[in-house]
């Protein structure tokens, strides 16, 4: 008789325990008619912990449309301030706002767990309304706040860029939780709402940019390589992934990246020619000195109006002009910088040409005009070192004086460019020293210390 009196109690008792949690759920439920979020949630995280209640699809389902109402509140808490019936204010939406950090991730879990417990069918086409409706939205909203958040004050908040990207992570995991007709209807609302592309790439993008602007490099990398992938039209995506592997010193890197830009991009497109100035920019800081000048006449073909390209690529040959006409005038230079005398004409003549395209082009930038004064004053020294080193004899004194007229007119067309190019910069300090040395080596002490005491003047 004890025996069967236990069973009885302990049975009973596990049947109150069952209707107790099933009234749990039910007041919650009634909770969030209310707007009582506070109860509603606190009722509703208990009734999926309970071991009799956490199998019952529908408790799963009505925690994922409360935590969803948690997230409407959060991306537009004015809008709550709406209930007077039920008595809703403004300090009560602020409570609200504190019951959770992450309301669409637990919304998302929380349906996740409904469909994977309702065998019978009953609850997933709601929950795939409540993805395609509301959720989605919600997180795209709440990526695109944390995200504006993260970046509006002069210091970056990668706390609220970091949550930024997990929201839109969160887009991501809702599209593929929803029903395939679904996933493509909302795809197309967002992307008509929101000015995006169809695929959503966009979003990626925002996704990445949120994880670089918070420095978190492995996150960006996996998102901006997505998109290398996809082909999507955004010249930071190779920017700011050339800037992650400048970081870790990942050249072979650098270079895969680049060559998969020029397979992926027409030369014809702004966003081509813009991408082949950058890949020759690249080339440049690691010294690579025949590819770039590869890449640079590849980018100047592709876009003939950068004054830029010719300037960079004018002053290449000009810095080769000097060292080998260094070489020439002193023993203890690098001696491997000559050139063969073929070669000297033809890239001298490319220097003279490529910088009077660039000063055609750019009239304002100094570079343009103190670059071509280098390539006529390195030449005009040549022929001023070896005058110097003429004796008085008869043969030298006729030697001296075919490369007095030599140096002479090298220095005059110097004096001009670099005059040019104190015109656009008068605090242009190369201008200034090198107008100094010419006056010297003309022969004009006064002038040469004008110059110089404009250089003083601005060196302090």
């Amino acid at each position: 008789m004890r025996l069967t009196l236990l069973l009885f109690l302990v049975t009973t008792n596990c049947a109150i325990q069952v209707e107790a949690q099933k009234t749990s759920l039910t007041t919650a439920i009634l909770a969030r008619d209310a707007d009582d979020y506070v109860k509603a949630k606190e009722l509703i995280d208990q009734v999926v912990l309970n071991e009799k209640t956490m199998i019952d699809p529908k408790a799963w389902f009505y925690r994922g449309f409360i935590y969803q109402n948690l997230a409407q509140i959060m991306v537009n808490p004015s809008g709550y301030y709406f209930n007077p019936v039920n008595g809703i204010t403004e300090d009560d939406v602020k409570t609200f706002l504190t019951l959770t950090n992450d309301p669409v991730g637990v919304a998302i879990t929380s349906y996740e767990k409904c469909l994977e417990l309702d065998l019978k069918q009953k609850w997933n086409r709601k929950v795939d309304d409540n993805l395609r409706d509301v959720l989605g939205y919600m997180a795209f909203n709440l990526g695109g706040i944390n995200f504006q958040k993260g970046l509006e004050s002069e210091v970056v908040n990668k706390e609220y860029l970091m949550k930024a990207y997990e929201e839109y992570n969160n887009l991501y995991k809702i599209i593929d939780l929803m029903i395939e007709s679904s996933s493509l209807v909302f795809m197309q609302n967002l992307a008509k709402d929101a000015g995006l592309d169809a695929d959503l790439h966009l979003v990626r993008f925002n996704m990445a940019n949120a994880a670089f602007n918070a420095e978190s490099w492995d996150l960006a990398e996996k998102e901006y390589q997505a998109l290398v992938q996809v082909k999507l039209q955004e010249f930071m995506v190779y920017r700011n992934l050339s800037y992650i592997y400048k970081q870790r010193n990942d050249m072979d890197a650098l270079r895969a990246l680049w060559n998969q830009a020029t397979d992926n991009f027409d030369g014809s497109t702004e966003l081509g020619r813009s991408l082949a100035l950058e890949e020759a920019v690249f080339y440049q800081e690691i010294g690579e000195l025949e590819v770039l000048i590869e890449k640079l006449r590849d980018a100047i073909n592709l876009d003939p109006t950068n004054a830029s390209l010719y300037n960079v690529l004018g002053g290449i040959y000009t810095q080769k002009i000097v060292d080998h006409n260094n070489a020439l005038s002193d023993e203890t230079a690098d001696q491997t910088k000559k050139l063969q005398d073929d070669v000297y004409t033809t890239m001298f003549a490319d220097a003279e040409k490529l910088l009077l395209k660039a000063q055609e082009l750019d009239a304002k930038e100094p570079t343009n005009f103190t670059q071509l004064g280098s390539l006529y004053l390195s030449e005009g020294l040549v022929a001023y070192n070896q005058n110097q080193r003429l004796t008085s004899s008869k043969s030298d004194l006729a030697k001296g004086k075919v490369l007095t007229e030599k140096y002479r007119a090298s220095f005059a067309k110097a004096q001009v460019q670099f005059e040019k190019g104190l015109e656009v910069d008068d605090k242009n300090k190369a201008a200034l020293e090198y107008l100094s040395k010419i006056h010297i080596w003309n022969g004009d002490l006064a002038k040469s210390m004008e110059y110089k005491n404009r250089l003083k003047e601005l060196e302090g």
